[in-house]
């Protein structure tokens, strides 16, 4: 399909991260890099522990959400995080946010 950096540019473009404000733990863009290669994108609406289960198992794939993964800011590794991001890294699963709705922007 392509390579990440490929992949995430141009979603960077086209939904022109850079000039959306938005909650600083957005974090629009790309949230957790895989190993480059991507076969297959996924989409769903949160980076909860079962949409990132059943993503891990689609390997070398991107999955793009609404609520990213850090909404909570800056928090200890442990828990659901700890295990989302254990799955993602154990199955080559890149992850991208982009919270803002880009249908209505100026």
């Amino acid at each position: 399909m392509g390579s990440l950096p490929q992949i995430v540019t141009h979603l960077d473009d086209f939904l022109e991260v850079q000039k959306i404000e938005d909650w600083p733990n957005a974090l629009n863009g790309l949230q957790l890099e895989n190993s480059g290669t991507v076969t297959k994108i996924l989409a769903a609406v949160d980076a909860c522990e079962p949409v990132m289960t059943a993503a891990a198992e689609q390997e070398s794939a991107l999955l793009l959400v609404h609520h990213g993964l850090f909404w909570q800011g800056a928090q200890p590794m442990r828990g659901a995080i700890f295990r989302k991001l254990k799955k993602a890294l154990a199955h080559d699963l890149g992850l991208t946010a982009f919270h803002f709705d880009w249908l209505v922007r100026p």
